[in-house]
C-alpha cells in the first residue's frame, strides 16, 4: 500500500468473498435508498450478483483472455431474467492481478 499500511487481508474462500460482496451491496443500496441519491430498476436482485468460482468450461483459459468473466444479464435484451447474475472469480490468492486481488480483500 502507498502510505506503508499493511494489505487488508485476503478472504479464506470464493464464498467469503461472496457473503462480503453481498453484504457490501445491501450496504450501497440502502445508502443510495435512505439518500434518494439513486433508484435501482426493480428488476436489479435484492442482494446484488453472486461471486462463484471460475467455472471448469473457462478454467482452460487465462484469466481476462475472454475479456470479464461475468454473466449479467440486462432486460430487455434477455430472456434469462430468471437466472442470476454472476461473476466468475478465481480464488483469493496473493499476487492476483490489480482488480482481482482488490475484490479478493474488499468487496
Amino acid at each position: 500500500v502507498a502510505d506503508g499500511s499493511p494489505d487488508l487481508p485476503l478472504y479464506a474462500t470464493v464464498e467469503e468473498q461472496q457473503e462480503a460482496t453481498r453484504a457490501a451491496y445491501r450496504q450501497i443500496v440502502s445508502f443510495m435508498n435512505h439518500t434518494k441519491l439513486l433508484t435501482l430498476p426493480d428488476w436489479l436482485p435484492a442482494d446484488g450478483y453472486d461471486v462463484l468460482p471460475i467455472p471448469s468450461y473457462l478454467g482452460n483459459f487465462s484469466y481476462s483472455q475472454l475479456g470479464e468473466e461475468d454473466d449479467f444479464t440486462f432486460p430487455p435484451a434477455s430472456l434469462r431474467l430468471a437466472q442470476r447474475m454472476v461473476r466468475y472469480v478465481p480464488p483469493p490468492a496473493e499476487h492476483l492481478p490489480f482488480f482481482l486481488d482488490i475484490q479478493a480483500r474488499d468487496p
